[in-house]
């Protein structure tokens, strides 16, 4: 309601007192909120005001966050990954979750990962899972319940149910043509493959999901081995710290050398949306990163949370530093730490140069938008922002 009051220029607090069942003041607070989060509001208006970005968002008939999606999906080459992306996050898991359907859709979601190099991503997963589906629908009969009944034994021998995938089918076409009409056809940007594609498209899942981000807390590390003659005493050496935790390290040529942690000795924390305190979170079972042991970023973002005897979110992508620093809410240098905060508590070391490149090109990409919003054909892919944006997705900045 309020992005669309917005895009007709409107006070969305004023208009919403005039509806006849008028929503409650902070309900409109926390979607205006929301909406400046994800960068669709103008930062430099006092009164809410929609930004380039917001403008595409509010023409595309899906929720904001999916629209942020699929314009960055399509600005940055990865239209095709995003379609199917937003298209899972509008549907209930493709996942069966019978008991003796779990080890048949572990299988499938560990090939899949393996084959196309995707990532710690459940969001990637279903992608890539409705990708087989699509390939498979394109050969069966053309009758809907000829189609279901055709394809039902092949998904059912890979854990996934046929009606998520279905919705996702047609949910997709039509982001595909909204995208189309705001003039973000097919082409453009260098086509990405493999592990490079994968990294990009979680970029764009960290900035649709921000500002749901888990912090990813490891056991403190400290080499140490027990030595014995000159050489390491076992291959694998546990060492129990004051602080509860057990610290792990493995025989190298060079000594002792800390091995990832176990996957429970992991936590994994959030902002509470309602009291903006850190509190812990737990990976649901079902997610494909449940058992993840190494995760490079100590950052990720979910999609959905569960609250019961713990706090369970059931799905997660891992975010690299620079998806949050491109795509995330305010940044704040912090020179005298040597850190960069977004939002008060994403914190990373660097300079305050970097803060100010980041800054630039979050400028300059909202400039881009805005000039495409006046001409719907203005080749994107072209902008030397877009091509900076995608080297430092890729390379986290060393490029």
């Amino acid at each position: 309601l309020a992005l669309q009051v917005l895009a007709m220029g409107l006070d969305p607090f004023a208009f919403g007192s005039t509806l006849l069942d008028p929503p409650s003041r902070p309900a409109l607070a926390s979607s205006v909120d929301g909406l400046r989060s994800m960068g669709a509001l103008d930062a430099a208006a006092d009164a809410p005001t929609l930004s380039a970005l917001g403008g595409h968002l509010a023409a595309l008939p899906c929720a904001a966050r999916l629209g942020k999606l699929l314009v960055l999906g399509a600005t940055l080459g990865c239209r095709r990954e995003a379609l199917s992306i937003a298209a899972g996050l509008s549907v209930r898991s493709p996942w069966k979750s019978g008991e003796a359907d779990r080890a048949s859709a572990a299988a499938t979601k560990q090939r899949l990962r393996e084959t196309h190099a995707c990532g710690r991503s459940d969001h990637a997963l279903v992608a890539l899972a409705f990708d087989e589906f699509a390939r498979d629908a394109s050969a069966a009969p053309r009758g809907p319940w000829q189609r279901k009944r055709a394809l039902g034994p092949l998904l059912h021998e890979k854990g996934l149910a046929y009606d998520p995938l279905n919705d996702m089918d047609q949910l997709r076409r039509q982001f595909d043509d909204a995208l189309a009409d705001r003039g973000f056809a097919a082409g453009g940007a260098a086509p990405l493959a493999g592990a490079a594609l994968w990294r990009v498209a979680r970029a764009l899942v960290a900035a649709a999901l921000y500002p749901q981000v888990l912090k990813i807390e490891k056991p403190s590390q400290r080499r140490a081995a027990r030595v014995e003659r000159g050489r390491v005493r076992s291959s694998t050496v546990e060492r129990r710290a004051r602080d509860g935790t057990t610290r792990r390290y493995a025989d190298s040529a060079e000594g002792a050398v800390a091995v990832d942690a176990r996957a429970r000795e992991l936590k994994f924390l959030r902002r509470a949306p309602a009291t903006g305190n850190v509190e812990r979170v737990f990976l649901h079972p079902s997610s494909a990163c449940f058992a993840e042991r190494s995760w490079p970023s100590p950052w990720a973002v979910y999609n959905e949370c569960v609250d019961t005897h713990k706090i369970y979110v059931r799905d997660a992508s891992e975010a690299a530093p620079y998806a949050l620093l491109l795509f995330g809410g305010a940044l704040e240098p912090r020179p005298l730490d040597g850190t960069i905060a977004v939002d008060g508590w994403i914190t990373f070391s660097a300079n305050a140069r970097v803060a100010a490149l980041v800054a630039a090109l979050r400028d300059r990409l909202d400039e881009l938008l805005e000039a495409k919003a006046r001409d719907p054909g203005l080749d994107l892919a072209a902008a030397p922002v877009v091509g900076a944006i995608r080297r430092l997705l890729l390379h986290d900045g060393l490029c």
